[in-house]
């Protein structure tokens, strides 16, 4: 199940990619720039000894007021809290808490205590 929430904002191309079933929930009044949202590995990764496979599709939530930078990575199991920003090129995995700054490659905690605003103050 896909979820877009209401006055979300989509300033270029967003993939969002569920190949396998999961959902994908994003909160009301997000803003994205040119983004990946994924909830699965699109392949198997299978353990050599049990056969078993590895990489299950996880949920994807997004709270309400997020802000995806250009070319954010969003993977299968990510949780980001509401109010926060995703920096360019990060790459999340993992569960991020309300109104964080995260950046980087993997995607980590800088600050907290923020928000955001389109307005130009």
């Amino acid at each position: 199940m896909l979820k877009i929430g209401d006055e979300t904002i989509i300033n270029g191309p967003l993939e969002i990619s569920q190949h396998e079933p999961t959902t994908i929930e994003i909160g009301d009044h997000c803003v994205f720039a040119k983004s990946q949202i994924w909830s699965s590995d699109m392949h198997s990764v299978i353990d050599i000894k049990s056969g078993e496979r590895t990489n299950h599709a996880k949920n994807v939530w997004l709270g309400d007021h997020v802000w995806l930078a250009h070319e954010a990575m969003i993977l299968k199991g990510s949780s980001i809290g509401s109010g926060s920003v995703v920096g360019a090129r990060s790459v999340v995995t993992g569960k991020f808490p309300e109104n964080s700054l995260i950046v980087g490659s993997p995607a980590r905690v800088v600050r907290e205590g923020i928000t955001w605003s389109m307005d130009l103050l």
